[in-house]
């Protein structure tokens, strides 16, 4: 409860759900456009996630991918997104960042 505020866990997760599908395709749009740029940053940070029903957390990982040329006089707007999952095995990393290798404008400042 907080604000005083009743919701059931059913209801909440079925909000999160609808909130995720309405922003989806922002950030889809988003990615792409931070993905076509020449000058990017990429951050890892964990995060503790409650394991439902043993009382543990476990550590789960967000990159943050972001782009600010203001140091440089570009012209390309800031901008971030993040990006989670449950485990850092190397195919993770390699999904996160596979496309720097088919970016032809990336290549070139790798």
């Amino acid at each position: 409860m907080r604000s005083g505020v009743k919701l059931h866990r059913s209801t909440m997760s079925r909000l999160m759900d609808q909130a995720v599908d309405a922003l989806l395709p922002l950030y889809e749009v988003m990615h792409a456009d931070l993905k076509a740029s020449s000058k990017l940053y990429m951050d890892e940070t964990t995060l503790a996630q409650l394991a439902p029903g043993t009382g543990n957390t476990k550590t789960c990982y967000v990159w943050a991918l972001c782009r600010d040329d203001r140091r440089w006089q570009g012209n390309s707007n800031s901008g971030v997104v993040f990006h989670f999952k449950q485990s850092r095995h190397g195919n993770r990393l390699q999904e996160r960042t596979l496309w720097w290798l088919n970016n032809p404008s990336a290549q070139s400042v790798r």
